[in-house]
């Protein structure tokens, strides 16, 4: 009997020790995966990009994350010659000088363009009475960002560059008034903002936190909308959808209507046929910023 106790004992013991040893090949696995893992940190860039240039409070994001915001590569340039090179170049000059500047801002939004997307997209048929809108105020919203990192509530002049974007697609008006009027204020406020946030130096942004907000939080905060706004979000979708039928219907019936006009009723039919389409196309591309303003989107 006793010997049985003791053969007892000891297989126990050999047991233990070999579950002892398992979980130190295990415990030593585990240390070695979580060595080779980085510390995660909230960036922006995997946010809605309405969220980052709207509802977002910026205090709620890691200081690494504000820090990396704030590195801007903005120069400052004469707000008068901005003005003067916008009428002598018909709004050529603007268009690239504020294009490239998206590449000496951070990325912030995982939309957020390239100098080449700014510029290039401008001269894609159709698509640029879009782009002028998401271009210029995307634009804006970047600039306006650095102010928010410094605790600042001012910024890019973002309602009048919309104002000179709506006149931008209107035909005669982009002409007489749009242009040489509302672009050329438009731009040459808008160079201020720049030439302000280009004195803006890297380490001078707002490292205030919220309380119990942690420097590393897995999740960063976005409010729930209110009820108002989300009445608000639905009316902004109406338009959206509205604007997407008459653009695309418009741009339909240019490229097919037209020709069928044509050869139905002859030249005066295709003409009417291209300018109720041409209509469309703008009225849709109006509604459509409307709509995407309504919603918080940075267009």
């Amino acid at each position: 009997m006793y010997r049985d106790d003791q053969e007892a004992l000891l297989e126990r013991a050999d047991s233990a020790t070999r579950e002892a040893e398992q979980l130190r090949r295990e415990n030593a696995a585990m240390r070695k995966a979580v060595a080779g893992q980085s510390s995660y940190t909230v960036s922006t860039l995997t946010m809605p990009p309405s969220a980052v240039y709207s509802a977002l409070d910026l205090r709620l994001l890691p200081l690494e994350e504000r820090a990396r915001l704030s590195q801007h590569a903005l120069r400052t340039f004469p707000v008068w010659l901005v003005g003067i090179l916008n009428v002598l170049t018909l709004g050529l000059f603007p268009l690239i000088h504020f294009g490239l500047m998206h590449d000496r801002l951070p990325r912030a939004a995982s939309n957020d363009p390239s100098a080449g997307k700014a510029i290039g997209f401008q001269f894609i048929p159709y698509y640029n009475l879009y782009w002028i809108f998401f271009s210029a105020l995307r634009l804006c919203d970047r600039i306006t960002l650095q102010y928010r990192l410094r605790g600042l509530s001012r910024g890019a002049p973002r309602g009048l560059i919309l104002a000179a974007c709506v006149l931008s697609v209107i035909p005669y008006v982009n002409i007489f008034i749009g242009l040489p009027i509302v672009w050329t204020i438009a731009v040459c406020m808008l160079q201020m903002s720049v030439n302000e946030a280009a004195a803006f130096r890297h380490d001078d942004w707002d490292a205030t936190q919220l309380e119990g907000t942690a420097t590393h939080a897995p999740v960063a905060f976005i409010p729930a909308p209110t009820a108002e706004q989300l009445v608000t979000m639905q009316k902004a979708q109406k338009l959206v959808t509205w604007s997407h039928i008459l653009g695309w219907g418009g741009l339909a019936m240019l490229l097919i209507g037209s020709m069928a006009a044509a050869v139905l009723g002859g030249p005066k039919a295709a003409a009417t046929v291209a300018g109720i389409s041409m209509v469309s196309v703008v009225v849709g591309a109006i509604v459509g910023q409307i709509g995407r303003g309504m919603q918080g989107r940075a267009i």
